[in-house]
C-alpha cells in the first residue's frame, strides 16, 4: 500500500497535515448479507405457481410421462436459475466495493499506525542544570522545584584556574557518563554540537574532551558544528532511517560576560539503531514526532493522539516550553478529549522554573521527559516551539511494538461468482437461441461462438475487477499491495 500522504517535510503545516492524517474511511454503505431466505421463498413460489398451473390445466385422461414431467419442471428451473444468477451478480457488484473498501480502511489504518509507531532508541543521555533532579522536583517526588527569583540560573561548575575554560569543563562532565555508550561495534559516532555563542574552534575543544575521556580516536566520527540550536526535526529524520552509527546531540547554553540572565543548561543524547543494542542496554524510545503550524494544531494533535502510538491512558505527563496560551489550550483540550492519563497537575511548563524560554530548553524538556519515563512514570508527552512550528513527541520506556496486520480476505470470490453467473446466463441464453437442428447442421459454427463467449466473459470480468478495485483505491487514497 502507498498512502497518498507520503512525503514528510518538517516545518511545513500543509505537508504535515497530509502526513498526520487518518486514512480515509469506507465511503460505501453496507448492503448486508445475501438475501438467501428471500431467494428460497421466491424459488419455491415459482415452482409452486408453475406446478399449480400445470395441474389446473391437466387434461383428464392424459397419461403422466417422464417427458411431460421434464417439460413441466424445466421452465421454472431455468427461470429460477436465471433469477439466482442475476441476483447473485447484482449482489456481488454492490457488496464488493463496501467489503474491499472496509478492508482497505483497516489495512490503511494498520500501516499508518505502524508508521506512527516507528521509534528511535535513545541509548543514553545526560543533562546538567542549575537545579539537580529537576524532573523529580517538578513532579514533587523529591522536594519542590524553585520558581521565580528563587531559581538558580548558573550551573555549579567553575574553573579552577585562569587557564581553564568553563565550557570545556562542562562538556567533559556532560559526556563522561556517556562514554561507554558512544562507541558501538565498528562504527564511529557522529556528533551534532551546538554551544551558544561559540565559533568553529569549539569542535577542537570537544575532540580534546573526548580524547581526555579515553574515547578511541578512530571512533570519533564527524563533528558537525551547529550555529543554530537544532530542533526535534533531527529525531524525525532518523526515525525509520537505517543508521549505521550512533548520533550524539550536544546542546549547551552558558552565561557570558554580557549575558547572564537566563537558565544555563547542558544536554547530550546518544541516539542509536536497534542493531547496536546489547542485552544489558535499557534504552528509551522516541516515537515518530508531530510538527505543525499553529493554524493546523488542533486537528493534527487530535489525529496524532488517535494514531495510538502507545496505550493512550498510559501517557502520564506533559512537558513543554515556549508555547503560547492558545497552543497550551489546544494541546490541553486534545489530551483531555483523547482520555490520556495526564491530569491537570501533571502538565509541566519548564518556564515556571527557568523564568523565560530559550531554544536550548527544548532539549531540557526532552531530558526531563526522559527522566520521568526512566523513573517509571509512564509514557511522556513533550512539546516545544521552533520558529513558527510546534513539535511534539512521545517517549516510552519500552518499544510498544507493531500492530498486527489485519487478516487478508480473498476478494477474488466475488469475481468468481460473477464470472460463474455470467457464464451460466450466457450458456442458458445460447442454448435457448440455438436450435438442435442448427447445431447438427453447423456444429463448429455453433460451438466456436459459444466458447469465444465464455473467454470474453472471463477476460471482461478480469479487467472490470481491476478497474473497479483501482477506482476504489483511488477514491480512498490507499493502495493495497499483497506482497508488501
Amino acid at each position: 500500500m502507498r498512502l497518498c500522504n507520503k512525503n514528510h517535510t518538517a516545518n511545513s503545516g500543509d505537508k504535515q497535515m497530509n502526513k498526520w492524517k487518518r486514512p480515509n474511511k469506507n465511503p460505501y454503505q453496507d448492503v448486508g448479507k445475501f438475501p438467501l431466505i428471500t431467494m428460497l421463498v421466491i424459488s419455491f413460489g415459482i415452482f409452486l405457481v408453475f406446478t399449480t398451473y400445470s395441474i389446473l390445466n391437466w387434461q383428464q385422461g392424459e397419461k403422466v410421462t417422464g417427458e411431460l414431467i421434464s417439460i413441466t419442471l424445466s421452465t421454472p428451473l431455468i427461470l429460477v436459475l436465471v433469477i439466482w444468477c442475476a441476483v447473485g451478480m447484482a449482489y456481488c457488484f454492490i457488496a464488493y466495493p463496501f467489503c474491499y473498501a472496509d478492508f482497505l480502511e483497516k489495512y490503511g489504518m494498520n500501516r499508518w499506525q505502524n508508521w506512527a509507531r516507528q521509534a528511535l532508541p535513545l541509548l543514553d543521555y545526560s543533562s546538567i542544570l542549575p537545579v539537580s533532579e529537576l524532573a523529580l522536583k517538578m513532579q514533587k517526588l523529591e522536594g519542590e522545584a524553585p520558581t521565580g527569583a528563587a531559581t538558580p540560573l548558573r550551573i555549579a561548575i567553575e574553573v579552577d584556574s585562569m587557564d581553564d575554560i568553563r565550557v570545556d569543563k562542562v562538556l567533559r562532565q556532560l559526556i563522561e557518563p556517556l562514554k561507554n555508550s558512544l562507541v558501538r561495534q565498528y562504527s564511529p559516532f557522529k556528533t551534532w554540537l551546538y554551544v551558544k555563542g561559540a565559533d568553529d574552534s569549539i569542535g577542537n575543544s570537544f575532540k580534546t574532551v573526548l580524547e581526555s575521556l579515553s574515547v578511541p580516536k578512530d571512533k570519533i566520527g564527524e563533528i558537525k558544528i551547529l550555529h543554530e540550536c537544532p530542533d526535534y526535526y533531527l529525531i524525525n529524520d532518523w526515525i525509520g532511517f537505517n543508521m549505521f552509527e550512533n548520533n550524539l546531540i550536544v546542546t549547551v547554553e552558558l552565561h557570558s560576560e554580557n549575558d547572564s540572565d537566563f537558565f544555563e543548561s547542558a544536554n547530550a543524547f546518544v541516539f542509536t539503531d536497534d542493531r547496536f543494542l546489547e542485552s544489558k542496554d535499557t534504552p528509551l524510545y522516541l516515537l515518530r514526532m508531530m510538527d505543525s503550524t499553529p493554524y493546523y494544531l488542533d486537528e493534527i494533535v487530535n489525529t496524532y493522539l488517535s494514531a495510538q502510538q502507545v496505550v493512550i491512558d498510559k501517557i502520564k505527563r506533559l512537558w513543554f516550553n515556549s508555547l503560547d496560551k492558545q497552543s497550551k489550550f489546544v494541546i490541553s483540550g486534545a489530551i483531555e478529549n483523547a482520555k490520556t492519563g495526564i491530569l491537570p497537575d501533571s502538565r509541566y511548563d519548564l518556564e515556571t522554573v527557568t523564568g523565560k524560554g530559550s531554544e536550548v530548553q527544548r532539549w531540557v524538556v526532552l531530558a526531563l521527559a526522559a527522566d520521568a519515563a526512566k523513573y517509571g512514570q509512564g509514557h511522556q508527552l513533550f512539546a516545544s516551539k521552533s520558529a513558527d512550528t510546534i513539535q511534539s513527541g512521545i517517549i516510552a520506556a519500552k518499544y510498544p511494538g507493531r500492530k498486527p496486520a489485519p487478516d487478508i480476505a480473498d476478494f477474488s470470490n466475488y469475481w468468481k461468482i460473477i464470472s460463474a453467473c455470467s457464464i451460466i446466463l450466457w450458456c442458458t441464453g445460447y442454448l435457448c437461441l440455438v436450435s438442435e437442428e442448427t447445431f447438427n447442421i453447423h456444429p463448429w459454427y455453433s460451438i466456436v461462438p459459444f466458447v469465444v463467449g465464455i473467454l470474453v466473459i472471463f477476460i471482461a470480468v478480469l479487467f472490470f475487477s481491476i478497474f473497479v478495485s483501482d477506482k476504489i483505491e483511488q477514491e480512498m487514497g490507499i493502495y493495497y499491495v499483497p506482497f508488501l
